[in-house]
């Protein structure tokens, strides 16, 4: 039936999208949405998922591609100069403004809607300063 999750689960929105810092396509990285209007006993499952070498992610909640259920997300992106490694901590090396990979302080949300013509297409350009 249209509209329906695979084997009966929830509906989910095909998203997708480029994640840029500066006008540069990110080359590297982590974007994760993060349901916010779960009410209780409601199933709510955060999708994270790689960014690809030109920027580009396709999210997933219970198949490679089959999108997230509709709803408000807030958003997180982490991506890294030099990762972080447990044998140096405290070396790793941002290459966007921390901020973006906490989901109080990013600013980035999103909102799914269940007839969003798909997939829905969010691109992000991040600004400001990397932190020191």
């Amino acid at each position: 039936a249209v509209g329906c999750g695979a084997e009966g689960g929830p509906v989910t929105v095909k998203v997708k999208g480029i994640v840029t810092y500066a006008g540069n396509k990110l080359t590297n990285g982590t974007i994760a949405f993060i349901p916010t209007d779960v009410s209780d006993g409601e199933f709510a499952r955060p999708s994270s998922v790689e960014l690809d070498a030109e920027g580009n992610y396709t999210l997933s909640t219970f198949s490679p591609g089959d999108g997230i259920p509709p709803g408000k997300y807030q958003v997180t992106i982490v991506s890294y100069e030099r990762a972080p490694d447990p044998a140096t901590p405290g070396q790793a090396v941002w290459a966007i403004p921390r901020k973006y990979g906490d989901a109080k302080l990013s600013g980035l949300t999103a909102d799914i809607q269940a007839d969003d013509p798909q997939p829905v297409e969010l691109d992000f350009d991040l600004v400001g300063e990397k932190d020191k």
